[in-house]
């Protein structure tokens, strides 16, 4: 993730909002296919973070590392993306049972 690229780049969306997103939802898309709506840098996004700006219309959908950039809290972005890969693999283990 490079803050160059995408909407990290100031020059580029002066008006953008970096920072004040909330998480909304973490998803497991089942392939490594999304880029992020924010850097657009990650082309192999299997776990997407939606997040919410109170001054934007519509959600973004980006990787974790810029999830938690933008909402400030990279602890929990990472803890929400690690809580849906084990109910993925919980998911997958009951199913070939």
């Amino acid at each position: 993730m490079s803050r160059q690229n995408g909407r990290w780049n100031e020059d580029l969306y002066p008006n953008f909002p970096r920072e004040c997103w909330e998480l909304i939802d973490v998803e497991d898309t089942g392939e490594a296919s999304h880029t992020c709506e924010m850097c657009t840098v990650q082309h192999d996004v299997r776990h997407v973070h939606t997040v919410r700006h109170a001054d934007q219309a519509d959600d973004l959908h980006v990787g974790c590392d810029c999830s938690g950039i933008m909402t400030g809290d990279a602890k929990f972005a990472k803890s929400w993306e690690r809580e849906v890969k084990n109910q993925t693999k919980r998911r997958n283990s009951y199913l070939r049972s």
